[in-house]
Order: C-alpha cells, then sequence, then structure tokens
C-alpha cells in the first residue's frame, strides 16, 4: 500500500457482522487505492463496552489523520520513483520535493509523501496542434467542447498545456487564457490555454497588407503563435515571406500549415519557426530534407490526424484503451464501430489514410535522419481524434515510424514546452509539472497512457473529480 506522510486517511469506519471495518484510503487524490482494516473477534458483542471502544477508535483515527489531511495542500515528496529525463536521455532514482509549488531541495521538513516505488516519474506533455471546439465524428454528428472543457480532458490524460491553432470565437479563446494567467490558482484542474487565436490566410492579408495586419492583431490580442496557412490556394509565397519577417520583428513565433513538400521548402526559406503537417500524397524530396535539416525549422507532423482514422478501424482495440474509455463516452466511441452510417468523409479519409501512411512514415525517417527536430501536435478537432489520448497516440506514432522513445517523449514534453518559452516543471526552482506512471515509457512510449498521477502547478491534481466534471 503507498503511504501518504505514512498515515492513512481515515473515511468510514462501520460495525458490520460483529465487524470493526475501516476504510482506508490514500485521500482524496488517490481514492481508487484502498484498504482495509479489520478487527474481527469470535468474543464480539455489541455491548456498550464495545461501542464506546469504536468510538474511541475513531476519535483516535481520526485525530491521527489530521496532520496528513493539514499538510495536503502544502508541501509534497515524491520518493523512490524512476524520473525519465528526455533531456538527458537518462533515468534515475530520484526524490522530488515541491514546496509552496516549485520543485526544491528537500531539507528534511514536513510533507505530505507519496511513495512511488515501483513508478516513473516524467515531465507533463504538451500538445502544440489543438483545435478545442470539439470533434466531429464518423457518422457526421458532432461532440462539442469549449476551451475550458478540452483544458480539463487534457489534464485527466496528462497534457499540461496545449496550443489552440485555430478558433472560430477567438475573442473568447484569448478571454479564456487571460482568465487562467490573471488568476491561476481558480484553474488548477485545467491545462494551460496557449494560442494563435485566428488564422491568415488568403482571404485576410496580401504582401501588402501583413505588416501592418499582423503587427495591429498582435498588439491587440497578443498571441502566442501566429499560423499561417499556405498552399493549395491560400497564400502566396511573397505574403508569406512577408508575414513571417514581420512576426519576427515582433518576437511572435510563426506555424505555417503546409499544403505540399514545395509549400515547406518555401517557409522553411522564409524562416519560419515551425511547419505543421507532412504532405502525404509523396516521399519528401531530397532537396526539401536537405534544406530543413539545415535550418532551425522544427516540425510538426500531426501523426495522429493523419493515421489514426484508419487504425481505429483496422485496429479497433485502440478504441477500448483504458485512458480513451476514461475519458470518451461510449456512445461516441460506438460511431466508430458502425461504418454502414460513416460518412463520406470518414470513408475517404480511410482511404487515403490507408493509401499514403507509408509516406508519412519514410519522410518521417528521412527528416529524423537528417537531424530535423519534432513536436507533438495531435491535431484534435478532426475526425479520428481524441483531446487528450491523441496527445499520448501522436508520439507513439512516432515511434511507430522509426523514433526513439526517448525522441517521442521529448517531443511530447521538454522540446514542446521549449517552443512555448515555458519551463519543463522538472528542474529545480520550475513549478512542478509531473505525471506519474504505472509502466515505462521507454520500454514503450505507449506506455505514457498509463496514468498513476499528474501534478499540475505543484499540485497532486484530483483526476477522480475531474473525470466527473468531464463526464458531465
Amino acid at each position: 500500500m503507498t503511504q501518504v506522510c505514512n498515515i492513512p486517511f481515515i473515511s468510514i469506519v462501520t460495525i458490520k457482522r460483529k465487524k470493526i471495518w475501516a476504510v482506508i484510503t490514500l485521500g482524496d487524490f488517490l481514492p481508487t487505492r484502498t484498504a482495509t482494516l479489520l478487527i474481527d473477534s469470535p468474543s464480539f458483542t455489541l455491548t456498550l463496552r464495545n461501542l464506546l471502544i469504536v468510538s474511541l477508535l475513531w476519535t483516535v483515527l481520526s485525530t491521527l489523520s489530521l496532520p496528513a489531511q493539514a499538510l495536503a495542500e502544502d508541501d509534497l515528496l515524491l520518493i523512490n520513483g524512476k524520473f525519465v529525463d528526455p533531456q538527458t536521455r537518462s533515468i534515475t532514482s530520484t526524490n522530488f520535493y515541491i514546496h509552496n509549488g516549485g520543485i526544491a531541495k528537500h531539507n528534511g521538513e514536513p510533507a505530505k509523501t507519496l511513495d512511488l516505488h515501483g513508478k516513473w516519474i516524467i515531465p507533463a506533455l504538451i500538445d502544440l496542434h489543438v483545435h478545442c471546439h470539439g470533434n466531429p465524428l464518423p457518422d457526421h454528428s458532432w461532440e462539442k467542447f469549449s476551451p475550458h472543457d478540452t483544458a480539463k480532458i487534457m489534464l485527466y490524460s496528462g497534457v499540461c498545456a496545449y496550443l489552440e491553432l485555430g478558433y472560430g470565437d477567438f475573442p473568447a479563446l484569448f478571454a479564456a487564457r487571460d482568465g487562467q494567467r490573471a488568476e491561476p490558482a481558480k484553474f488548477d484542474n485545467e491545462a494551460d490555454i496557449y494560442c494563435a487565436g485566428g488564422v491568415f490566410g488568403r482571404w485576410n492579408i496580401t504582401a501588402a497588407s501583413a505588416p501592418s495586419r499582423i503587427k495591429a492583431y498582435v498588439e491587440k490580442w497578443k498571441p502566442d503563435v501566429i499560423k499561417l496557412i499556405y498552399g493549395r490556394d491560400t497564400l502566396d509565397c511573397q505574403t508569406l515571406t512577408a508575414a513571417i519577417k514581420e512576426c519576427s520583428q515582433l518576437g511572435t513565433k510563426t506555424v505555417v500549415h503546409i499544403g505540399s513538400w514545395e509549400h515547406a521548402q518555401d517557409a522553411i526559406k522564409a524562416h519560419a519557426t515551425a511547419v505543421t503537417h507532412f504532405y502525404d500524397d509523396e516521399v519528401i524530396p531530397k532537396e526539401v530534407v536537405k534544406v530543413w535539416g539545415n535550418s532551425k525549422t522544427v516540425s510538426i507532423p500531426t501523426m495522429a490526424v493523419q493515421c489514426d482514422m484508419a487504425n481505429f478501424i483496422n485496429h479497433p482495440a485502440l478504441l477500448k484503451s483504458p485512458l480513451l474509455t476514461e475519458i470518451e463516452s461510449e456512445k461516441s466511441l460506438k460511431t466508430y464501430a458502425a461504418p454502414k452510417h460513416f460518412s463520406k468523409t470518414a470513408r475517404e479519409t480511410i482511404k487515403w489514410q490507408n493509401e499514403d501512411r507509408k509516406n508519412e512514415f519514410a519522410s518521417f525517417r528521412k527528416l529524423s535522419a537528417a537531424g530535423v527536430r519534432f513536436l507533438a501536435g495531435s491535431d484534435t478537432g478532426n475526425l479520428g481524434t481524441f483531446q487528450g489520448f491523441s496527445t499520448h497516440r501522436d508520439i507513439k506514432l512516432m515511434q511507430d515510424a522509426g523514433g526513439s522513445s526517448w525522441s517521442a517523449l521529448a517531443a511530447g514534453t521538454t522540446d514542446a514546452a521549449q517552443f512555448l518559452g515555458r519551463p519543463s516543471g522538472t528542474a529545480s526552482g520550475e513549478t512542478a509539472e509531473l505525471v506519474v506512471l504505472d509502466a515505462d515509457p521507454i520500454a514503450d512510449i505507449a506506455n505514457t497512457q498509463k496514468i498513476f498521477a499528474v501534478i499540475h502547478h505543484g499540485k497532486l491534481v484530483d483526476r477522480n473529480s475531474l473525470r466527473a466534471e468531464i463526464q458531465d
């Protein structure tokens, strides 16, 4: 049994069939881990004396639990866990002491203690390509979310932050983000929101207007990135270059959505911060690999959205993944098991994903060999994706394509944090952002789905209460 402050929390004492039962839980945060204390005696009788004994036992046990309860919202000490560090590619037995939300040196101060023997600790995940309006389902129905809904689902799934890359009601999105930043303590049950807000394409900028329009947008809304739609009858190269140049002067990162490998090359030459998506109609040409490998532009390949609709049909066991069933309704998941009701879009998506997967994986391997850095971005808000779960799937698909577990883990944690300009949440002085796992993620990156606990804003997340909110 895992112990908290070496004193388990006593939640219930009952008398049943001449036995005293005390249900002992690990507190509000991990109520699914329980043990039972049984006092049993053949000669036990419900006399007044024994009732007084029970009453005294309850009083003593309740008193003993008070120090642990008092510490529950203060300092936290994680002991005996194995820290998996993507930056150093090392696994070490590490204790984390969290004081006032930040990681600090432990000098013997009293703290609520979690013994994580047999557990692995990783930096919390980050998803850099999300649409938080909800998801279309294969039968053409829709599940709708808000930015806050998505933030809760993400956090339950071990994702501490997400980057929204295109939301219709972007003033409401910025209001949600700014509300979190103004009063972070009110949103400890939500992943941190980052956003582009609206997007820029040929419908709202030209080469001549791009500098002034982007400057006005950045000054008014202060987006975390600017998203540019390039290719397939959108921006021309001159406008793209002007827009990226203005963003660079303003100190704002750019994410360019591409429609071909030629478009990717143009974005890289214009010094885009990131290119999102692969053009999976063909394997990436050698000349584009060379240009990309010699640049600082990172790739957000969005493997989940470009592979998983077909994967869910070809491998239906994926839809029974415990993490997915915990966050997604049974009704929504059943739509993936009824192909006769699939929309035309769903059928076409399955077809092209089955045909183009080999190109997707081959391009990933070529870019990886050239030293291009990948970042996790699931592109949820599209068919075959689920907020939170698809973040895990995205890095798993990087491994399936030929990447190492280490590089896939970095893509979804430390490297993603660096892109957003935020600490990874694992070093001294940083606000703790950690996920505790039941299995080794380096043995199989899919083990990031086996979540034991989440620490966000330096606090242990009550995932059971969060799950109840999600299901409501």
